[in-house]
């Protein structure tokens, strides 16, 4: 069952007449639409046994706390604040261009909305004209038309809120705006809630853009000497679900070899390519009951990238692996197809944790009936 939002019911409906159309029986996938009102019955209900919620963070917490009253398991994914890390050796015009769709795709009202990039200094008075340069061409309209790339904030009062975050990191005076989206007007939709790309720069982590989410068209740029202090810069933030990591060599032998997969249980990120393990990854605020921080990389990085040594550890792994005398080796799967199998694996059981708490038995199979 899915509860639409109340403000952009649309998605959902469409959502659920695609799964119409390719032959999913009725009652498999039910929307609801309602106000926030009717939330309760939802919560309370017997039959509901889990629920997961995306939305902010207070309203996360109630949902929260209703849903393990009634006994119900609940996975809340609430506020966000994702950051990118951005080298001296990144390919800057490909790179900002992929920053500027992630910060300003969907007016930045997603959750995996890029809000603050950590760049180094060698390279960040560059990076900020390029962003700069590539912002200013990005056209605003209705999301009806092909030709516009921002759309307008989903409400009125939401709209009032940007508008007041972006005050607020003006009026605290450590940052420099560098580009201002706050008088955006799009012609024939004069009242229109439009707001430009919005760009700041040298942010602190004690500034409430730089550490709040926005939920909006706002970045915020973080300056940093190395990739260690930029890691660190991440860390600090309470908040989680993403990291993005921008450096040419970051893959190869003794550039970050501390991030490198290590033996154990306890990984706390993922990187289907590289094997990445930055200390950013994993729950971070009580707020993101579930969080789980995908770490991408540039394709041609990791093209390029050589495989270190094995260590001591490794070569008895590789020999416990082999297989027994008489006994046909196990096929090896291919690597490139690996990220998109772990990541398809999560996906699915991540949905169907959501939708039922237990994996066997009557519910489970109730569900498919």
């Amino acid at each position: 069952m899915l509860k639409a939002a109340s403000l952009t019911p649309k998605t959902a409906m469409l959502f659920a007449q695609l799964y119409k159309d390719s032959g999913v029986p009725d009652g498999v996938i039910n929307v609801v639409t309602c106000s926030r009102n009717e939330i309760n019955t939802i919560l309370e209900h017997p039959d509901v046994k889990g629920i997961t919620f995306v939305g902010s963070t207070p309203v996360g917490l109630k949902i929260y706390e209703k849903a393990a009253a009634n006994g119900k398991r609940c996975q809340a994914l609430c506020q966000a604040k994702n950051h990118a890390l951005v080298m001296e050796d990144c390919a800057l015009e490909r790179t900002v261009a992929g920053v500027i769709n992630s910060a300003f795709g969907c007016a930045g009202q997603r959750c995996m909305a890029l809000s603050c990039c950590v760049v180094q200094d060698n390279i960040a008075d560059a990076f900020v004209a390029e962003l700069k340069k590539q912002a200013e061409k990005v056209n605003c309209g209705p999301a009806w038309d092909k030709s516009s790339r921002l759309g307008p904030i989903t409400y009125e009062k939401h709209y009032k809120e940007v508008l007041a975050d972006i005050d607020k990191g003006v009026a605290e005076g450590h940052a420099t705006l560098v580009l201002d989206g706050r008088n955006t007007v799009v012609e024939g939709y004069e009242n229109g809630y439009f707001v430009g790309p919005t760009i700041f720069d040298h942010v602190t982590a004690d500034m409430t853009i730089g550490d709040e989410e926005v939920f909006g068209p706002v970045l915020c740029i973080k300056r940093c000497k190395d990739f260690e202090e930029g890691l660190a810069i991440m860390n600090a933030n309470p908040y989680a679900n993403g990291c993005d990591l921008h450096p040419e060599r970051l893959l190869c032998p003794g550039v970050c070899p501390p991030y490198r997969r290590r033996p154990g249980r306890h990984q706390r990120g993922y990187s289907g390519t590289g094997r990445l393990y930055p200390p950013s990854a994993g729950t971070k605020s009580p707020s993101s009951a579930t969080c789980i921080a995908w770490v991408s990389t540039l394709i041609a990085s990791t093209q390029r990238a050589r495989r270190s040594p094995p260590t001591g550890s490794m070569r008895r792994r590789k020999r416990q692996r082999k297989s027994p005398p008489g006994t046909a080796p196990s096929k090896r799967i291919n690597s490139k197809s690996t990220p998109i199998m772990v990541c398809s694996f999560l996906i699915l059981s991540l949905f169907i944790r959501s939708l039922c708490p237990c994996q066997t038995g009557p519910d489970f199979c109730r569900m498919y009936r």
